[in-house]
């Protein structure tokens, strides 16, 4: 998982909360597999209309894939697809404020993705 992966789709059942200027809507620049299991994410988001760079760390939980974070709420973060060379699929559930929100994002670890069938295979998902 670790590397530099590029920000290819983002879909959610809650389009304001990735949408310009929406709280989940990230830029992912690095992911680093810590030696505890979790995963450090440096990323970059909007925060009124700059862009800030910010490192978060996904603690791992007990099942296979599977990691949490308090940010905006209490999210879980699931691998939900990946073959670790070419591209990889989060799906976040965030709860805030009593409210569930679901992402699927699609990263590329290469920039190949606008060019192969993994786009309308989040499409067709979603």
């Amino acid at each position: 998982v670790s590397g530099v992966w590029y920000s290819i789709s983002m879909a959610s059942d809650n389009l304001t909360r990735i949408e310009e200027n929406g709280d989940l809507r990230v830029f992912i620049r690095s992911i680093e597999h810590l030696t505890d299991g979790s995963l450090k994410f440096d990323f970059h988001f909007k925060v009124q209309g700059e862009c800030v760079s910010v490192a978060m760390v996904c603690k791992k939980t007990e099942k296979d894939g599977e990691y949490s974070i308090a940010y905006e709420g209490e999210n879980k973060v699931i691998i939900s697809e990946t073959d670790y060379r070419l591209y990889i699929t989060f799906y976040l559930q965030n709860r805030k404020n009593g409210t569930e929100t679901q992402v699927l994002a699609l990263y590329d670890l290469k920039k190949s993705a606008k060019n192969t069938d993994l786009v309308h295979k989040i499409s067709s998902t979603c």
